[in-house]
């Protein structure tokens, strides 16, 4: 038998879930990323389409590649899986490293397609996976415009409980809510369950929006870690960071309900958040990057992260990383957050043999200390109030 019809066997075989056919090809040495002569789909696309968990789970011990993108819709192996619902096959797949938002032909990510498709497993799984509930695709479509399009109550449930946005604008500026507001559906035979599901979708949309801004998004995070990803702020939890599953949320709560004692030249710059739960250490650095608006900064201003226990008592956090309208800090336990722009501070060691220190904002700003001025290394902190 010629390569080519093994090939094409073991290709069949895949995609029937025919697992004793599979093993037997695989012991005769066929490929198992051998691809189809027009779909250049494998032998893993076709029993993930299927659904085939005995069948996935040979071809990746065998090696099957699990980024492989088929024709013309350049999907991987978990954009099928994610298209049919089909969680442990998804499951295997990330487990083998599958790129958790990797994009097709139009940008779409499997979340995009899960969504697309209604089943509320595997896009679930998808976002433990740290999935991002904002991607977009090539239009402009976000994962909850798929499903308000589709009428997939479900999925619509669990995008918004994780932070996903209702009036997130398309490429014609639709949002989800003006889709599901539509009353046009292509599929005859899916009508009347469409219309009902884009009505139901509209009365969950209008009670996110009566919570106003200050609602709550919970995210579950085990030993392996994971991500809550909000408009507000995004939490990385490393692995071995918890020992069992810990339900993470973030909480955006009114700046009335706090007292931040602002100096002169201080203004809140972000929502002020608070991540719970509040009595949990974690075994290893938790990061916490939050958005802020960077409009109120320039050359002789900056963004700070302040955390309190008791709502009242603030402390300045070290900052770890820095982008436009983004800061992170490291946390071992969580409390509440905010972003507080504040006049440049320079920030100096003054050794004992002597220092000449000059100001970021203003260099004609200069302190010399002579030596012995201290004795022992001291820091000093240099502060232009005038620019304001």
């Amino acid at each position: 038998m010629s390569r080519k019809v093994l090939e094409e066997t073991l290709l069949s075989a895949a995609g029937e879930g025919d697992v004793e056919e599979v093993t037997r090809l695989i012991r005769q040495g066929v490929g198992v990323n051998c691809t189809g002569p027009r779909s250049l789909a494998t032998p893993l696309h076709n029993a993930a389409t299927g659904g085939h968990v005995g069948v996935v789970e040979l071809l990746l011990k065998a090696g099957a590649w699990v980024g492989t993108r088929d024709r013309p819709s350049f999907d991987t192996p978990l954009h099928k899986a994610a298209s049919g619902g089909h969680v442990g096959v998804a499951e295997l797949l990330l487990k083998a490293r599958a790129q958790v938002d990797s994009r097709n032909e139009v940008e779409a990510t499997p979340l995009h397609n899960a969504a697309s498709g209604g089943p509320v497993g595997v896009a679930e799984l998808l976002l433990k996976a740290g999935a991002r509930v904002d991607s977009t695709d090539r239009f402009g479509a976000e994962p909850l415009h798929e499903a308000a399009r589709g009428g997939h109550v479900g999925v619509a449930e669990l995008l918004l409980k994780y932070g996903a946005r209702v009036g997130g604008e398309d490429e014609v500026f639709l949002t989800p809510e003006d889709i599901a507001a539509r009353e046009d559906v292509l599929d005859e035979d899916e009508k009347d369950r469409i219309l009902k599901g884009r009505k139901r979708i509209l009365e969950l949309f209008s009670a996110v929006k009566m919570a106003g801004p200050y609602r709550r998004i919970v995210r579950k995070v085990g030993p392996e870690g994971g991500e809550l990803q909000t408009a507000s702020c995004t939490v990385t939890v490393p692995p071995g960071a918890v020992t069992m599953e810990t339900e993470i949320t973030c909480q955006v709560i009114n700046p009335s309900d706090v007292t931040l004692p602002l100096k002169e030249g201080e203004m809140l710059v972000s929502d002020v958040i608070e991540l719970s739960p509040p009595g949990t250490t974690f075994h290893q650095p938790v990061t916490v990057q939050m958005q802020y608006s960077s409009v109120s900064l320039g050359d002789a201003r900056e963004a700070v992260m302040w955390v309190t226990e008791d709502r009242s008592q603030w402390t300045e956090l070290k900052t770890t990383g820095l982008s436009e309208s983004k800061l992170s800090v490291s946390v071992d336990h969580f409390s509440i957050f905010a972003v507080i722009s504040q006049l440049k501070q320079d920030r100096f060691t003054v050794p004992t043999e002597g220092f000449k220190l000059t100001s970021s904002t203003q260099p004609e700003v200069q302190i010399s200390f002579p030596k012995q001025a201290v004795t022992t290394p001291t820091q000093v902190t240099i502060q232009d109030r005038k620019s304001k």
